[in-house]
């Protein structure tokens, strides 16, 4: 038999439609959707490797993210891996927050209120998909990344210097 008369009944033995699109989606490894849309870059490192290795960990989860909206990938992937990036940010920012009041930072109230209003924000980017029949919207990625930059770059530059400052690093 050639090659592709195989080809042809192995794709005819395959499920059709969403049910094959859900399958491929969930059964597809990582590597085959993300495209690096938020790359890791020195000037982000605070020089503590374990908050570091979270906000890398974050940067790919924010990849997954975008690309899942780009390639069109639909509500329940998005949705989970938004769920993926709520919960990284929420074991993220409790450890940094316990790093930063076992060191006795000044900043740390402030610093947990930002906190706290992205997971808002992040809950309710999640509401929105849930509730909102219209494909979901490329900007809630763009303002993911843009907050995640700003934040690493600003707030949590701060405590990384002070930290530094006590020896902490």
């Amino acid at each position: 038999m050639s090659a592709g008369v195989s080809a042809i009944i192995q794709k005819e033995n395959r499920p059709f439609g969403l049910v094959q699109n859900i399958m491929d989606i969930f059964n597809s490894p990582k590597k085959d959707y993300v495209k690096s849309v938020i790359s890791w870059r020195t000037r982000y490192s605070m020089n503590i490797e374990s908050i570091d290795n979270q906000h890398k960990e974050i940067f790919g989860i924010i990849n997954n993210y975008i690309n899942c909206i780009l390639k069109g990938f639909g509500k329940l992937k998005t949705k989970y891996i938004l769920d993926e990036l709520i919960q990284s940010c929420r074991d993220h920012f409790e450890h940094e927050e316990g790093l930063m009041h076992q060191n006795e930072y000044p900043g740390l109230y402030s610093h947990k209120h930002t906190h706290k209003y992205f997971i808002n924000e992040l809950l309710d980017i999640r509401n929105k998909i849930d509730n909102n029949p219209f494909p979901i919207s490329i900007s809630t990625g763009d303002f993911i990344r843009k907050w995640t930059i700003n934040h690493i770059l600003t707030s949590d530059k701060a405590y990384s210097i002070f930290m530094r400052l006590r020896q902490v690093a």
